[in-house]
């Protein structure tokens, strides 16, 4: 059990984790300034983009992450220092990786990060076989009218989150989202299903758990465990499942987003990416390079980038077979970025300090 008399001390450590989580600077450093210029440029043909990023000084704050390790290593053991620790640990990498976008470097540093894709490679193997549905994409992510922006604000409003919702010219996902925002792309064309899909991934996925947790109280409330920004993403997916929305089309998708990881991390640069995504999955040519963009951020195309798509078969995977032996623990799903591994040491924390 936690000394009582320790537990004042977490309350600072916690703000300044809270803090640094919501600031982390990776998201935007690996988004290339001339995101939308390339795109453009490189629509008609296979191109390997020539990406420029941002510079940016993270001194001071890897400094103060380093500082804050230090102090949780300090703390009396325990389940919620080993939580905080872990996740610490997982921001001072990022905050280094955010200072070395656009080398070779940040494919190094990036490598030890990974994780193995064997089972959601199995898996999306058997599903890149589905058929994609015919459905027309006529439907724009933003604008007036029937957009997917409309659709999020309408649902948000609904719950009565007062969330807003930004539209990002040079955004490579659909939407995605923040810290107290939700972010969609531009002027795409999408399908009904992707736009019923989207909002049930984001609200449902990402924004919901984010806002309970935070009117809870929740322990990890804005700060989240170690691997919990990936593991959210699996329980995104299993919300998709649950509305009905992990379509043939939806699975075709993810399988490729995974085998198109793999195949980069095992050597290929963006151009094969890119290409083997029109010639052997049937992507259109903007889908193709939209999927590569997003799988190389942060690096030139031609190493390894950022690759999250890796995340999504494979946290949802995990987070479904956990949830199946272990049902209690969505409620933790529910209010918290958080592993199917960290949730025991969770629960052991809320035991710990008698909440």
């Amino acid at each position: 059990m936690i000394d009582r008399r320790a537990s004042p001390a977490l309350a600072p450590l916690r703000e300044a984790l809270r803090r640094a989580a919501a600031s982390c600077p990776l998201a935007q450093a690996v988004v290339p300034t001339n995101a939308a210029a390339e795109r453009a440029r490189c629509r008609d043909g296979v191109h390997t983009p020539a990406w420029t990023y941002a510079k940016v000084d993270l001194r001071e704050r890897e400094l103060a992450l380093v500082a804050l390790r230090r102090a949780v290593a300090d703390l009396t053991p325990s389940s919620l220092a080993t939580l905080y620790a872990a996740r610490a640990d997982e921001l001072l990498a990022h905050t280094r990786l955010a200072t070395c976008v656009g080398t070779r470097t940040f494919a190094e540093r990036l490598a030890p990060l990974r994780y193995p894709l064997d089972a959601a490679l199995l898996v999306a193997r058997a599903w890149a076989t589905e058929r994609p549905s015919a459905e027309p994409a006529h439907v724009l992510t933003s604008g007036p009218g029937a957009t997917l922006e409309t659709a999020l604000r309408e649902r948000l409003a609904a719950l009565r989150i007062d969330w807003p919702v930004l539209v990002r010219p040079a955004m490579a996902a659909l939407a995605a989202t923040g810290e107290g925002f939700v972010a969609v792309a531009a002027d795409r064309l999408i399908t009904e299903e992707a736009l019923a899909r989207t909002v049930a991934h984001e609200i449902e996925g990402h924004v919901r758990p984010r806002v309970a947790g935070t009117r809870a109280n929740n322990l990890l409330a804005g700060i989240g465990s170690a691997g919990g920004t990936d593991a959210q993403e699996g329980w995104a997916i299993l919300c998709e499942e649950r509305a009905g929305h992990l379509t043939s089309t939806r699975k075709h998708e993810l399988a490729w987003r995974t085998i198109a990881a793999a195949r980069m991390r095992g050597g290929d640069d963006f151009s094969a990416v890119r290409r083997a995504l029109e010639e052997e999955a049937g992507f259109t040519r903007p889908q193709s390079y939209a999927l590569a963009e997003r799988l190389f951020r942060g690096s030139m195309g031609v190493h390894p980038g950022l690759g999250r798509e890796a995340a999504y078969v494979a946290q949802y995977l995990r987070v479904r077979d956990h949830l199946a032996v272990t049902p209690g623990d969505e409620a933790l799903f529910r209010v918290a970025q958080v592993t199917p591994e960290a949730c025991a040491l969770l629960r052991e924390a809320q035991l710990e300090l008698g909440s």
